[in-house]
């Protein structure tokens, strides 16, 4: 009878080592869940290295060589950290927010150039059939008088060129950044255009808020939690913000301060950034900037999924206007021709 009471309560003991390790494991599986795809494989691997018993450091040293530059140093900064793999965790789930915000950007840029793209090459087609139409296939027949409208449809032609010529170009400058610019080209280029800049950068400074948040509350000391912070981004499109943050606030300022100086900051932002620093829970105020943050990108998005399509529609409406004018006048001309005669 003492036996299995001895059983039981040994049953009922759990070493802290095993508690920790088995947290970990499940920060690390739920992170896989929702994790971009090039980090599934590297997460997989550290998950079956940790649950066959490896320590947490070990495995992310032994496979780090072949991840991801952003987990890669996602997982470094984290092991300076208390609980690297719930801050791993919390990093995973606000960069999925911030990717959410970049993929919403990218479809309303993308749609509108496809679309105009798409309309101006039908209207270029038809502008260049009326063109030959008119230079060469009715003077074959002696038709003459068409020197006002061949004039028009020529302006029509090159204007609708160049408007395919802008849009291709576009489309040439995205995927150029996308497959060889650095990672925060595309922040720093796209950032600056006059509607889709703002929202694309406040949810960076989401982002970067969000993880100071997370790193102040296991470490108290700022200055050490903004070099986890900066080391987490290295790789990553945040990371000359992140830098640029760390400098200012080893050189005296305050987080705040140093957040509204980047190149993320604007005339709207900035005063919100700098209420960070009038609280005496900086972990709480990065994290109340990052919710209005946040409903402020909501809110652009959503003025931005309106206006494109009114701006697509008119757009279009005007290539087609154009094209259909040059056919209506060449009719009008082929009708008083046949008027005349007769």
């Amino acid at each position: 009878m003492t036996n299995d009471k001895e059983q039981e309560l040994q049953a009922e003991i759990v070493l802290p080592g095993d508690a920790l390790a088995g947290l970990d494991s499940l920060n690390l599986r739920i992170s896989l869940q929702i994790a971009p795809r090039p980090w599934v494989k590297s997460l997989q691997g550290l998950i079956d290295a940790t649950e066959k018993g490896q320590p947490l450091e070990e495995a992310i040293r032994a496979s780090s060589a072949g991840m991801p530059a952003e987990l890669r140093s996602l997982l470094q900064a984290g092991l300076k950290l208390p609980e690297p793999t719930r801050f791993l965790l919390d990093a995973v789930v606000a960069r999925r927010d911030s990717w959410s915000v970049r993929w919403q950007l990218t479809g309303l840029t993308l749609y509108p150039l496809v679309m105009l793209l798409l309309a101006a090459s039908v209207c270029l087609l038809v502008t260049n059939v009326l063109f030959i139409l008119m230079s060469e296939g009715f003077a074959d027949f002696g038709l003459s008088g068409f020197d006002r409208v061949l004039q028009y449809v020529q302006d029509q032609r090159m204007a609708l060129l160049g408007a395919v010529g802008i849009l291709i170009w576009c489309l040439v400058v995205g995927w150029t950044l996308r497959w060889f610019g650095p990672r925060w080209s595309i922040v720093a280029v796209v950032g600056g255009l006059p509607l889709y800049g703002k929202p694309l950068r406040w949810s960076k400074l989401v982002e970067i808020a969000q993880r100071l948040s997370m790193t102040t509350k296991q470490m108290r000391d700022p200055i050490v939690a903004a070099e986890a912070m900066a080391a987490s981004f290295n790789g990553g499109s945040q990371e000359v913000v992140a830098n640029f943050t760390l400098r200012r606030m080893k050189s005296g300022g305050a987080i705040g301060v140093a957040l509204s100086d980047s190149m993320l900051s604007d005339g709207l932002c900035a005063p919100l950034l700098l209420s960070i620093d009038q609280r005496t829970d900086v972990a709480l105020g990065c994290d109340q900037v990052a919710s209005i943050l946040r409903r402020l990108v909501q809110h652009r998005c959503r003025f931005l999924g309106m206006m494109m399509p009114i701006f697509v529609l008119l757009t279009i409406a005007t290539m087609l206007w154009g094209t259909i004018s040059g056919y209506v006048e060449i009719m009008i001309l082929l009708v008083r021709m046949i008027s005349s005669l007769a």
